[in-house]
Formats: C-alpha cells, structure tokens, sequence
C-alpha cells in the first residue's frame, strides 16, 4: 500500500481506535516502549514531594520505502517539554553545536590536505545521557497505569526535554577528551586527536552528528574513534 493512503494518528487515542491500522499502531507503540526500557530511560518511583509529573505523547508516522511503499509503522514517545519548571524539572539547556565558520575552515582543510571525510551519528543518542539525579523528572506516559502515588522517573534523556541536548553535550565530550582528543578553545565543539604528524583526524559536532577529517594512509586516530564510538553506541555512517 502507497504511504501516502495511510493518515498519520494525531493521538494515541486516535491511533489504537483506527479500524484499519489499528493492529500496526500497537506493534509500533509496543516496540517504542520496548526500546525505552531497554535503554533503561525510566523506572517507577514514588512521586518526591514538590514534583508533579509533565505529560508526554506518543508522534506518528509512517515510514515509507523508495518505491513509495510503506516500510514500517512508528511511534515515538515525546516529552511535554513546555510543560517543565526551571529550577523544579531543568536547568541548563544549552547545547552547542560546532560554528559555521568553523565548519567551513575544516572542509577547507580536508580539500586542501586530501584528507578522508565522513558524516556519522550516534542513534538514539538522548536516550544514552543521563539525567541529573539530583532533579527528579516524571512522566504519564499514554496507556500507562501506575500505581497510586508513583509515576515513570526519567533516568535517561527523553526527546522533548528541555535539557536532552544539553545531557548528551556533557556525556560525549568527556569521553572524547578520555579518548585522548583536544578540545578547541575558540570553538568547544571542534576537537582533535593526533597520533604522529601524518595520522590525525578533526572532528565537528552538531549534537548528535559528527563531521570527520582524517589522513588516509595512516589513520590511527580515525579508527580510535570509531571503534571506541561503536563500543559504546549504535552508530550510523
């Protein structure tokens, strides 16, 4: 069937109730939860005096192939982020991302140098950051039923979140500095690793994404990168 034919649900009500896609909808919203869980984002917990869990929702769409085709029905749980109280649910939010012009001098640098370029990212990457343990967030998560008192508490980063980029910004640039790379001052989302003179590799990030320059006959350091990068997490290139 043409993806186009198949509406994507407004609501979580509206997508377990459609008389047609009904079944595939519960597939996705199954497999969403699944995927929470196994990234460990959230236990139950008692409710801690002062806080009041913010509301989340379930964002439809239906993924289509080359041909037009539908590929795969998906759900993804979102948190209400607006509904959140600095001070209370977040703090900081910024989260950097590599400057323009920095960008630009480093595809100068690859041109000019012959240097390897590559484009990756870490998948699902808020869900790999933690929260601040110190700043309970909870969440009704649609269809959920917990018991009296007790809600889902954030342990992991979840889409929506005010501070999500922000988590993920502070847990990546620690283990890349672990990892041995030096962190611009001019720019901190702009880092290097250098292994010899001829074997180095720069790296800009856009949060989750990275832009990769490195030599090509030696490339120590690339491969340092990718290889601590992919013990860790599920990467695409």
């Amino acid at each position: 069937i043409s993806a186009y034919k198949v509406p994507d649900p407004k609501s979580y009500s509206e997508a377990i109730n459609d008389p047609n896609f009904q079944h595939y909808w519960n597939e996705a919203i199954i497999q969403e939860i699944a995927n929470l869980k196994e990234y460990g984002v959230y236990k139950y917990e008692p409710i801690q005096p002062g806080c009041r869990p913010i509301n989340s929702h379930f964002v439809f769409k239906v993924k289509s192939n080359s041909a037009g085709l539908v590929d795969r029905f998906k759900a993804r749980l979102v948190a209400q982020g607006y509904r959140q109280r600095f001070g209370i649910d977040y703090l900081k939010t910024h989260a950097s991302v590599c400057k323009l012009q920095t960008f630009r001098a480093q595809m100068a640098h690859c041109i000019t140098h012959d240097l390897q370029h590559e484009i990756g990212d870490v998948k699902s990457a808020y869900l790999e950051s933690d929260m601040d343990p110190d700043m309970p967030v909870y969440i009704n998560i649609p269809g959920d039923n917990p018991a009296p008192g007790t809600a889902a508490r954030l342990i992991k980063s979840l889409y929506g979140l005010k501070q999500a980029g922000h988590n993920w910004y502070e847990t990546i640039i620690p283990l890349l500095k672990q990892w041995g790379f030096q962190q611009s001052e001019a720019d901190p989302c702009f880092l290097t690793h250098v292994t010899a003179p001829l074997d180095y590799c720069t790296l800009c990030l856009f949060v989750d994404d990275f832009s990769l320059c490195s030599t090509k006959k030696k490339q120590s350091s690339r491969n340092l990168f990718w290889t601590k990068l992919n013990e860790l997490y599920k990467t695409s290139r």
